[in-house]
């Protein structure tokens, strides 16, 4: 069997993370470690598995580590700005969207179809 792997630029995923200096946006979590803060590129829409999702930063969110696995997982979803968990479908906060971050929005549609199992 032959798979194949994505190739994620890593330009894009290193720009998102500076501008919003390491800070979940979800959160406003900043992981800091022994060789500076932390944070992780989650995609909203994947890149992988059929999802076709784009490698650009308006398909990317700066998270922490624990809200990227929710978030990739479907516990987490994004809907009207607010940051729901899909477990309890309450709001645990508001989306954080930094001035210059053009967040395409039909993704966390996606997202929340495919990922969070919303129609």
């Amino acid at each position: 069997m032959v798979g194949q792997r994505i190739v994620r630029d890593g330009a894009v995923a290193r720009w998102v993370k500076r501008h919003y200096a390491d800070t979940c946006q979800f959160c406003g979590t900043t992981l800091a470690t022994r060789t500076g803060t932390y944070s992780e590129a989650a995609h909203i829409r994947a890149l992988g598995g059929g999802h076709a999702g784009a490698d650009t930063p308006s398909n990317i969110l700066c998270l922490c580590p624990n809200d990227h696995v929710r978030f990739d997982t479907g516990a987490l979803h994004i809907h009207d700005g607010k940051v729901i968990d899909t477990l309890t479908g309450q709001p645990v906060g508001t989306l954080t969207v930094n001035d210059g971050h053009d967040i395409d929005f039909t993704n966390a549609l996606y997202h929340r179809e495919h990922f969070a199992g919303i129609a």
